[in-house]
């Protein structure tokens, strides 16, 4: 599986790493272990590493459908490391938009 999460229930921290190809259905499946985990909890804050990452075939639509299941709480914080590049974003300029539950309300590739 190329998503892989490390809880740290002692420091209240989910550490996320990514690489290779990654789709929707890795995403679904990965954070609903997660969210079985019994060291697991809600209001944990989360880093992801995406700096692995090949391919994102994730659409908007698969993100407000993953908001509605996603296993951590909107009062944990969230922050990602990534290639910030138009190719690893499938975008040709640099935009900025919004995403549920990120703590700054913002996303800028």
């Amino acid at each position: 599986m190329p998503i892989h999460h490390y809880v740290h229930s002692t420091d209240r921290v989910v550490i996320t790493t990514c690489f290779g190809d990654i789709s929707f259905d890795h995403g679904l499946e990965s954070l609903q272990a997660l969210g079985v985990d019994p060291r697991f909890k809600p209001g944990f804050r989360q880093l992801v590493d995406l700096s692995q990452v090949s391919k994102l075939r994730l659409r908007l639509k698969h993100l407000e459908i993953q908001h509605s299941w996603y296993p951590f709480s909107n009062t944990g914080k969230r922050a990602s490391v990534c290639n910030p590049t138009a190719d690893f974003f499938g975008l040709r300029k640099p935009t900025s938009r919004s995403w549920p539950g990120l703590s700054s309300g913002s996303f800028t590739p």
